[in-house]
This record gives C-alpha cells, sequence and structure tokens, in this order.
C-alpha cells in the first residue's frame, strides 16, 4: 500500500482548499442537524476530489461511519 500512495500526487492545501473543506463540513453537519462525524482529513479528501472533479475511493458503500 505505501509503495502505491508514493504515487499519488500530493496536493497543498491551501485558502481555496480549507474553505471547501469547510463549506463540505457545515454541510453535512446541516444534514445530520448536529456533528456528522466527519473527520478534518475526510473533510479535505473531499474537498481535493470536488475541486478535481474526481471520484473518492471507499469501502463504506452502504454510508456507514466506523
Amino acid at each position: 500500500m505505501r509503495n502505491r500512495l508514493l504515487g499519488c500526487p500530493r496536493i497543498e492545501v491551501d485558502e481555496g482548499v480549507a474553505r471547501v473543506a469547510g463549506e463540505l463540513l457545515a454541510g453535512a453537519d446541516d444534514r445530520t442537524g448536529g456533528n456528522a462525524g466527519v473527520g478534518s482529513n475526510d473533510a479535505y479528501i473531499a474537498a481535493m476530489a470536488d475541486i478535481l472533479d474526481d471520484a473518492v475511493l471507499t469501502d463504506r458503500v452502504d454510508g456507514s461511519r466506523r
């Protein structure tokens, strides 16, 4: 896994990425009526996927949180 990750691009978190991550976190909290339980790292990943118009691979197909 580590070797595969080394081939992934590293992207700097700038003000724009942080803003999108914050908006996504706030939206998740609003939809659940409180703390959605989404961590900041997940928000940054989601923000980058949104900015790059790319998909996020996950094993949580049922929408559950661990």
